[in-house]
């Protein structure tokens, strides 16, 4: 299984730009996202999460809260550089 996960970040290419997951309440999908956030985070490869249940479903609404995310990240990724002496770890 671990295999299974670590293989797309192990790629020069991504296989997807976008990772849609979806399914019932309770079933895991926030604990395999968080899974995946550190597997992406261990490879260098920038993640960003938008919740759709915590927006209004509308493209101008997922748009927003992309960027807004995308910013938070980008973000966190300057402040691990610095810290790492300018080395994305």
């Amino acid at each position: 299984m671990v295999a299974e996960v670590n293989t797309p970040w192990c790629s020069a290419e991504l296989p997807f730009a976008v990772l849609y997951l979806y399914g019932p309440g309770g079933v895991g999908k926030t604990t395999l996202l968080a899974e995946l956030d550190e597997v992406a985070e261990a490879a260098s490869v920038t993640t960003t999460r938008v919740d759709g249940g915590a927006i209004e479903p509308s493209p101008a609404a997922f748009t927003a809260a992309f960027c807004a995310a995308a910013v938070r990240g980008i973000r966190r990724h300057l402040r691990t550089s610095r810290t790492t002496g300018g080395l994305a770890v």
